[in-house]
């Protein structure tokens, strides 16, 4: 799947395939930003045939809740903080940075924590936190 071609039904797709390949799990909790195609009626129609599945929406710009977030902060900070002349100058210098990133293993170290605030539906369930 790219940007290009994700859709609701590719997204059910997704689903089925997590499903086929966990058949074990009978709940699966997964947290999503609110790209339009998770919310089209295709994949609103299967969720409703598959209890089984929990989406939880991330807050609208909420960095701190995505970890890819914050290495592209780190990108950002590096790799785009002079002019590149070119777009090939830009690749290159975040190829620079991606490909060294053991260069920032202690900025990485900080930025890369799991300390999230709970979620106010979250509660524990056997020693792990789960949504409710």
């Amino acid at each position: 799947m790219t940007r290009e071609n994700i859709n609701g039904q590719q997204f059910v797709n997704f689903l089925r395939l997590l499903r086929a390949s966990h058949p074990e799990t009978t709940r699966f909790i997964l947290y999503l930003d609110n790209a339009k195609y998770y919310h089209a009626a295709v994949v609103q129609e299967w969720l409703a045939r598959h209890p089984e599945f929990d989406l939880e929406f991330l807050p609208a710009y909420s960095p701190n809740l995505n970890l890819i977030e914050r290495l592209w902060k780190l990108l950002r900070k590096k790799a785009f903080t002079r002019w590149h002349k070119t777009f090939e100058d830009m690749e290159t210098a975040v190829s620079e940075v991606l490909d060294h990133l053991e260069d920032y293993h202690k900025e990485l170290t900080t930025l890369m924590t799991e300390k999230f605030q709970r979620h106010p539906r979250a509660k524990t369930v056997a020693g792990q936190s789960v949504a409710a």
